[in-house]
């Protein structure tokens, strides 16, 4: 199993641990503390599995080993013992060099190579593909709701985007707030527009943003596709029980 699936799975199974100790203690949350923790689901395992990661993949040189190097490097030369005994003429003794054959040890490392860059990792290949699918939707979506705004009909007096959309009734993002034209004047748009000031009150985009990016970077993970769907329930509740 290399490193990068290793992550994955680490992160899933942390996910699922984390959330399904939140469903033991949900009920007894209020909303506002509901929401922290939820993101805490999304966000700890991520940040956990990176710090454990960096933690395995560190190498330390013992000290040991270190204080054995310096002094094998520095070994004094012994001085030669003085004798009275007359000394033999020195015969230079033959050397022999024999050139080792490196041609069988190259030929194998290079089919080594040859075979590792052949090696197609096809998973990887697919959980990059669907993750650069559902990062581009996202950015897609992104656009559009721009254009939407843009050509949406602004509200001098209540400061809101008016929208000519059948079936809308409001929406909002970051600080933009978009209404049906057809609530102005009736009494559900003063609720509509309530209700979505107070989700640009809380930041609740911030909240949607993050959870969108981490499912399609981690899309496998059926455990964060659930907390996804629990912060935008979570939010429509924490605003509706205000």
């Amino acid at each position: 199993m290399d490193k990068l699936t290793a992550y994955l799975l680490e992160v899933g199974l942390s996910s699922g641990i984390l959330f399904l100790g939140y469903l033991l203690i949900r009920q007894r949350l209020q909303p506002k503390v509901r929401r922290f923790v939820l993101l805490a689901c999304l966000i700890a395992p991520i940040a956990a599995s990176i710090a454990n990661y960096s933690v395995k993949t560190s190498v330390w040189l013992p000290t040991s080993t270190r204080v054995t190097n310096l002094f094998e490097d520095n070994n004094p030369a012994k001085e030669p013992s003085k004798t009275t005994e007359p000394i033999a003429a020195e015969v230079e003794p033959l050397t022999i060099h024999i050139q080792p054959n490196h041609t069988d040890s190259i030929e194998e490392t290079s089919k080594q190579v040859e075979d590792a860059s052949s090696e197609v990792n096809y998973p990887f290949i697919l959980y990059v593909l669907i993750a650069s699918f559902l990062i581009l939707k996202l950015f897609v979506s992104l656009f559009s709701l721009r254009k939407l705004i843009t050509t949406s009909e602004w509200d001098d007096e209540l400061n809101v985007y008016l929208l000519d959309k059948p079936g809308f009734t409001g929406a909002s993002f970051l600080s933009f707030i978009l209404i049906s034209r057809n609530l102005k004047g009736s009494a559900e748009y003063a609720s509509v527009l309530a209700h979505e000031q107070s989700h640009v009150k809380k930041k609740h985009t911030l909240d949607i943003l993050l959870s969108e990016v981490i499912t399609a970077l981690f899309w496998y993970n059926p455990i964060f596709w659930i907390i996804k769907s629990q912060i935008k329930i979570n939010n429509e509740y924490e605003v509706d029980h205000e």
